[in-house]
């Protein structure tokens, strides 16, 4: 473990794990809906998304230590984190076209097309990195940086996100307003904290940023399936556990982050009674 973990890190590494917890349960809750294809795909989406916030934790906690095992996590962490955003992203374009579809509208094939060699060409340029360093690095600390490979992983990941939101604009007419918008704050989310992130090194935004949008994207759903699927009881039913989760989350992480700052309060109580005690007890021996 990172004994040199800031207050900024552990509390990132705090949310995401608390983040993770949460989509694990959103996962569980989408088990009482009916199954639908939409239904399961927001299931893998969750999965993944909650997968890649524990290994974006597990980043933080293993990064600055050189001994094997930290040197190690840390490579298998980023790797995967870069994997399961790419994996996020066509399961979104699979998404979409499942919304879609729900509308009785069969989109063109063309959309996807592209995002699968976008998604091909982001996948090559993260494995040739495992041999070449040409998206990140670690130092002799075992701390990541970027190289300019991270750039252009990033700018083909922001046209798969722009290629959704030009489907969705592509098809409005033939859907309805609520996953216009959905969609849209689903992209709009990641879309915005990557390019944050673009500017501002050392934060990991996405994958909250995908939580968040994937409840978006939850809510939509719900909301649709009320005349398709849901009598008037189940429909209230599902968006009242929905509202119950996003208070649990926000409970957790509120008392997530009172006890981090409490018990660095402690930490920092005890390292100043201890070097009083070490000054005093030099004081002692010295006279």
């Amino acid at each position: 473990m990172n004994l040199y973990i800031t207050d900024l890190e552990m509390l990132q590494a705090t949310i995401e794990i608390i983040g993770a917890v949460f989509g694990m349960i959103c996962i569980i809750s989408l088990f009482l809906y009916k199954k639908t294809e939409v239904t399961i795909r927001l299931r893998h989406m969750f999965c993944a998304n909650s997968l890649m916030q524990l290994l974006d934790a597990g980043a933080y906690i293993f990064r600055g230590n050189v001994d094997e095992v930290s040197v190690t996590m840390t490579r298998i962490c980023n790797f995967f984190v870069f994997f399961l955003q790419l994996l996020l992203l066509l399961f979104a374009v699979n998404l979409t076209y499942d919304l879609i579809k729900g509308f009785g509208v069969q989109a063109k094939k063309s959309f996807k097309n592209v995002t699968y060699v976008l998604f091909v060409a982001a996948f090559v340029l993260l494995i040739s990195n495992l041999f070449t360093n040409i998206m990140y690095h670690f130092d002799e600390n075992n701390y990541y940086h970027r190289n300019t490979g991270w750039y252009f992983y990033t700018m083909i990941t922001m046209i798969i996100m722009l290629l959704i939101l030009i489907m969705v604009i592509y098809y409005r007419k033939q859907i309805g307003k609520g996953v216009i918008i959905g969609i849209v704050l689903y992209i709009a989310l990641p879309l915005t904290t990557a390019l944050i992130q673009s500017f501002v090194y050392g934060l990991s935004l996405n994958s909250m940023a995908v939580m968040i949008a994937l409840v978006i994207i939850l809510m939509v759903n719900i909301k649709l399936s009320k005349k398709k699927e849901y009598s008037d009881g189940e429909y209230r039913s599902a968006r009242n556990l929905v509202g119950t989760l996003c208070m649990m989350f926000l409970l957790m992480l509120t008392m997530s982050t009172s006890v981090i700052f409490s018990t660095r309060k402690i930490q920092s109580i005890s390292n100043e009674l201890s070097k009083e005690n070490t000054a005093s007890i030099f004081y002692m021996i010295k006279n």
